[in-house]
């Protein structure tokens, strides 16, 4: 079978669909990835609508892993491949700043309205997602599928011994709950803890670096961001409630923590919540109350071997492809 993905941001930034890509090649499949619109951030031009209408030829499935791939394969009618829209983004709930986004929102809700009842197949990150958008749709159907991050060379990691550090990655920006991140910071700096932030930081949230306990590591990648991953104790994922589509989020940062060997520590979205009830290494805190974020710490500090092993035994699970996704990759490609 030949599996193309569409995707603008392409298949380096793409860590979920890259690990499906490889998936299928291993079980023996062709699989390529194509930028609709020549590179994130262009102009489509014609010569971007010759490559889309090109790669279609001899395509038994495609995917679109982003609202603006779905565009551009919903302007190519007649195709015969199987259809599938990876909704791993609530696009249409972002909230509109400016008349731009509110004029874009509107069409991206016309365009999923229009689809979610055809003939496309729709794979959600979680169940929440999943249940937001038949409820909004009056739609059924669709496959979960959770995000996972992408597979790279190195299997294993060690047990962590001791909570030595705290892991923040990413970008601290305004939807960050930087007074959480503070709190986090002064409670480091109190129990000889370093709260690692590996990635960049507004000008307007420097004040950071002013904590002892801060240590700040440019964005890392590939092994490199495998190694901070190994070094690290425990991983940190909070974010703001700024509509459903962060209430609803499941960033793959949580499952590279998981996949890491790391217990984790997380804001109470509602995606996240979920997954800890099924997660025992992973513990969620209340946005913006300092006193369950410092009860969540102390826990984590006072009985860290605890969450250690369950971290450690839960990488297993977390390196079987064919459970993670596979079955349900052979599902919504009829490859069964």
């Amino acid at each position: 079978m030949k599996v193309v993905f569409y995707s603008f941001l392409g298949e380096k930034k793409q860590p979920v669909a890259r690990a499906w890509a490889e998936w299928l090649r291993d079980d023996g499949h062709e699989a390529m990835f194509v930028v609709p619109q020549g590179g994130y951030g262009r102009r489509p031009s014609f010569r971007d609508w010759k490559k889309v209408r090109k790669s279609l030829k001899g395509a038994d499935a495609l995917i679109a892993c982003d609202i603006w791939s779905l565009m551009y394969l919903f302007l190519n009618p007649g195709i015969k491949a199987i259809k599938i829209y990876s909704c791993f983004e609530l696009y249409s709930e972002i909230t509109p700043w400016n008349w731009r986004v509110r004029l874009e929102r509107k069409w991206i809700e016309w365009l999923e309205g229009r689809l979610i009842n055809s003939e496309w197949k729709w794979i959600y990150g979680n169940e929440e997602r999943k249940s937001f958008y038949n409820a909004k749709y009056s739609a059924k159907g669709g496959e979960v599928i959770m995000n996972y991050p992408a597979p790279v060379g190195l299997k294993h990691f060690e047990r962590r011994e001791d909570l030595t550090s705290i892991l923040l990655v990413g970008t601290i920006n305004h939807r960050i709950p930087i007074a959480d991140v503070k709190f986090t910071a002064w409670y480091c700096a109190c129990h000889g803890i370093k709260l690692v932030i590996a990635g960049s930081i507004q000008p307007q949230f420097r004040e950071l670096e002013e904590y002892s306990s801060v240590v700040l590591l440019p964005y890392k990648s590939g092994r490199e961001y495998m190694e901070v991953l190994s070094k690290s104790s425990l991983g940190l994922a909070v974010y703001i409630k700024e509509g459903k589509n962060y209430e609803l989020c499941a960033p793959v940062k949580v499952y590279d923590y998981q996949f890491a060997g790391m217990p984790l520590l997380t804001s109470n979205q509602v995606t996240l919540e979920s997954i800890g009830r099924e997660t025992p290494s992973m513990l969620t805190y209340a946005l913006g109350d300092f006193e369950s974020l410092h009860c969540q710490l102390d826990e984590f500090r006072l009985n860290w071997a605890n969450y250690s092993n369950r971290a450690a035994e839960n990488v297993v699970a977390f390196q079987d492809s064919e459970r993670l996704y596979g079955r349900a990759l052979r599902r919504v490609l009829e490859l069964e």
